[in-house]
């Protein structure tokens, strides 16, 4: 195998579908994976951590310096930076010295563009733009801004399910409606509060959902599990009849990877109309789309009282789903193909004509 064919995935690791996930692709398609896990070279103290929160350089110096050494030894063909606010832009511009036809890809799934106090902790991810071969972005609205910190080139890269954990579990059906996901102080609370009140038998998983359970009385009366992951996950979402989707208003999102997951787990979904939703499932036939809180309850009752055409689309939209290609393998294939495409047109304006 050639050095071509190699990436260091840069990342925390905390989360299996992120850095697990791409380094699975990656090699499923032959490819071989050099981890770089950023935790490892950090100062373990409670202070520390707090003050690199600021993204402070002095207190990064022994993480990227650990990061060109291990760079030096395996002089891998890609470098996939996930969420590398950590990484400074030194750091990359001295790979391009060491190894000028390594490919330097960026990737945040968060909005990183949003301003702000965020500007803060994002300030050397966002210097880096100009320096990497491409900035791979999460959302459609992130390709102009990507621009305008001067991207070489900017793709698209959407979220994904797991094509070896999102899939029909062979499970008993025992909740009508379910929701995972973290709170937000935007409008989920109140729209599965008047669920709520009015009969919907609605389970609810995440994290950071005890402000909103102080604030609206029926939440704050039910028991809202942790954070669900792994097979638990999939399980949870196969017993539900429904799965609701709420979007982050704060990442100004259009879509999250639970609209690639719950399809994929072969239940139905209902989530906010969006015109990038709408490109993917079709609205009634492979995904329920909402357009408001007395909306969305109108369609959970007509759905649980239509069981064969609630089943029918969430079939139609696992076959979607799958047909289309949303799992890490198929993006992972992107990334490659992106990578390659890269790779042969700094040859082509290398030759002297």
């Amino acid at each position: 195998m050639s050095n071509s064919e190699s990436v260091m995935i840069v990342g925390n690791w905390h989360w299996d579908i992120y850095e697990d996930a791409l380094s699975e692709g990656f090699k499923h398609h032959g490819w071989k994976v050099i981890p770089f896990k950023t935790d490892d070279y950090l100062p373990n103290t409670w202070l520390s951590d707090q003050l690199i929160r600021t993204r402070c350089s002095i207190l990064l110096s022994d993480l990227n310096a650990s990061l060109l050494k291990k760079f030096e030894t395996y002089l891998p063909g890609v470098v996939f930076l996930n969420r590398s606010d950590l990484i400074l832009p030194k750091t990359l511009k001295r790979m391009k010295r060491i190894k000028p036809d390594s490919v330097l890809l960026l990737y945040h799934n968060d909005n990183p563009f949003t301003g702000g106090l965020l500007n803060i902790t994002m300030r050397h991810y966002l210097s880096s733009i100009t320096i990497a071969d491409a900035t791979l972005v999460y959302r459609p609205s992130n390709i102009s801004d990507a621009e305008q910190y001067g991207a070489k080139r900017v793709e698209l890269l959407l979220p994904y399910y797991l094509s070896y954990r999102h899939h029909p579990m062979s499970v008993e059906q025992h909740s009508d409606v379910v929701f995972i996901g973290h709170y937000e102080p935007d409008n989920r609370a109140a729209v599965l509060e008047y669920l709520i009140e009015n009969g919907i038998n609605l389970k609810i998983y995440g994290s950071r959902w005890e402000n909103a359970q102080k604030k609206h009385k029926r939440l704050g009366e039910m028991a809202i599990g942790k954070k669900i992951l792994g097979e638990k996950y999939s399980c949870l979402i196969s017993s539900a009849k429904i799965a609701l989707v709420f979007l982050s208003v704060k990442n100004r999102d259009g879509y999250t990877r639970r609209c690639f997951e719950i399809p994929a787990c072969g239940t139905m979904m209902i989530a906010p109309r969006t015109p990038e939703l709408e490109k993917f499932f079709t609205d009634g036939k492979e995904a329920v789309y909402y357009d408001s809180p007395e909306g969305l309850l109108r369609k959970i009752k007509y759905y649980l009282s239509h069981d064969e055409e609630r089943m029918h689309i969430a079939e139609a939209g696992r076959d979607r789903c799958v047909r289309d290609g949303h799992d890490e393998r198929n993006r992972v294939a992107q990334i490659i193909r992106i990578a390659e495409e890269i790779r042969s047109d700094s040859k082509s304006s290398d030759v002297i004509i």
